[in-house]
């Protein structure tokens, strides 16, 4: 931290007033505090007012920069770009950028992003809020280590990412702990980032659209301690690397999963994209949703050869309709989990085998199987198969039935993706009508046999028996 007596940034002939352009007078200061490594202070608006600028405020070298507090003291940019950033810390003409240190306000960039760290280390940020603006913070560069972020808020109005790891090679240590992500995604690592030791302490992840967490770059080392997610529209933590990454060394530990706007998604998705998943702990967390009736998997193990233990954890749902994952792996321990009326089996019994897939169109069609499989864990049975069609001009629903086992009553299976000739399709079971597959298009409407004449069709589905 850079102490010594604080520069106040109304000397230099900010106004914070909401009208006048206050961006040449915070820079100056900018400036002067770094070429003479003194602290820099906003002192509070007057309500509803605010710090304007009108192009990115730059820091370039280790800077103290402090605002009263972040209920009193906004700077809000005007005429910002999607590429532009409201404060810009870049150490990169610097070398080494070390020991900074920011808090006490709050930023709103607009159609631009609140803040970019790039090659800035062994720095603290806290006491930050976050909102109306394209993306909360962009993480980025060579030399990103050691960094500390405490108490970041990112709120209402940000459309892309709360916080987002790209294309980062710098290093280790970041630490995440009283925080509070939104967005369409709350934060994210891309596949172009390499990283270790990422932990969240204490973190609330609050109403995202996609994805609570997100990671496709190379991680080793990713800690989730005492988190909580509400309202997510997808799955909260979809950890998928991509080719060539792994991802390594994951807890989840005393998190609590509550009131997902979807109780029949995943919490954790392991996999999925041809990167590699090893070492997982998933460990004494809560599963919540209204009516108490969460109805997927705490983990969905997507068959890319996850390693981990899945256990202690609390569902709450009924043992026919959850489970704390979805199929077992020779590799993955599952043991002591419990739902609302009753233990999960330690470890569950795995069935596999093949089954038969039939025209249920009422078309008479002949069917060809390239290969159709299933697995059983339970009572939750997981089908997959690739189908030829012979050529026919037939217009009724497309149907396949044959299922290895019958879905239970009342019960819908939706959700997984068919493809065939280039179009993607949705699967979709309604046992309360029939107990075979149909098929939807993105317009919902179902796919008749005429569509996939001479075509393939395969596909995937999940259900409860």
């Amino acid at each position: 931290m850079i102490t010594g007596a604080p520069v106040n940034v109304l000397d230099f002939g900010a106004k914070g007033d909401g009208i006048t352009d206050d961006t040449v007078a915070i820079q100056a200061a900018i400036v002067f505090c770094e070429n003479n490594i003194l602290p820099l202070y906003f002192p509070s608006n007057a309500v509803g007012q605010f710090y304007k600028t009108t192009a990115p405020l730059v820091v370039s070298k280790p800077l103290t920069m402090t605002g009263e507090n972040s209920r009193n003291v906004t700077i809000v940019a005007v005429d910002l770009t999607v590429g532009q950033f409201l404060l810009d810390i870049d150490g990169t003409t610097f070398g080494t950028y070390e020991q900074g240190e920011f808090g006490g306000f709050t930023l709103l960039a607009s159609a631009g992003n609140c803040m970019r760290v790039k090659n800035a280390s062994v720095s603290k940020f806290s006491d930050i809020v976050l909102r109306d603006s394209v993306n909360g913070i962009i993480y980025t560069g060579t030399r990103c280590y050691s960094n500390t972020f405490e108490r970041i808020i990112v709120t209402g109005g940000i459309s892309g990412v709360s916080f987002q790891m790209s294309a980062h090679t710098g290093g280790g240590q970041h630490s995440f702990s009283d925080c509070s992500f939104g967005g369409s995604t709350g934060f994210s690592i891309s596949n172009d980032t390499f990283v270790d030791s990422v932990n969240f302490y204490n973190t609330n992840f609050e109403q995202c659209l996609v994805n609570s967490f997100f990671a496709a770059g190379y991680v080793r080392g990713l800690g989730f301690y005492g988190c909580r997610t509400e309202g997510c529209d997808g799955i909260d933590f979809n950890i998928r690397p991509t080719t060539g990454n792994l991802i390594s060394g994951i807890v989840f530990e005393g998190c609590s999963f509550v009131a997902s706007d979807n109780g029949g998604v995943p919490r954790i998705s392991f996999g999925g994209d041809v990167g590699l998943v090893r070492g997982f702990n998933v460990n004494s967390n809560s599963v919540g949703h209204g009516g108490n009736n969460f109805s997927s998997f705490l983990v969905q193990l997507n068959g890319d050869g996850e390693s981990g233990t899945v256990a202690n954890n609390f569902l709450d749902g009924t043992l026919a309709n959850c489970a704390p994952v979805n199929t077992l792996r020779s590799n993955v321990a599952v043991y002591n989990n419990e739902a609302n009326n009753g233990k999960f089996s330690p470890g569950f019994t795995l069935q596999t085998s093949t089954w038969t897939p039939i025209d249920a169109s009422g078309a008479g069609l002949t069917l060809t199987t390239a290969y159709s499989t299933y697995s059983r864990v339970g009572n939750i049975v997981t089908a997959s198969a690739e189908i030829v069609f012979p050529a026919t001009a037939n217009a009724s629903n497309l149907a396949i039935g044959g299922l290895p086992f019958a879905i239970a009553t009342n019960t819908i299976a939706v959700g997984a993706t068919a493809s065939t000739n280039g179009a993607q399709f949705t699967a979709y079971i309604k046992a309360a009508t029939s107990n075979f597959v149909n098929f939807k298009n993105e317009s919902n409407a179902f796919v008749p046999n005429s569509s996939i004449s001479t075509g393939t069709i395969t596909f995937t589905l999940t259900y409860f028996v």
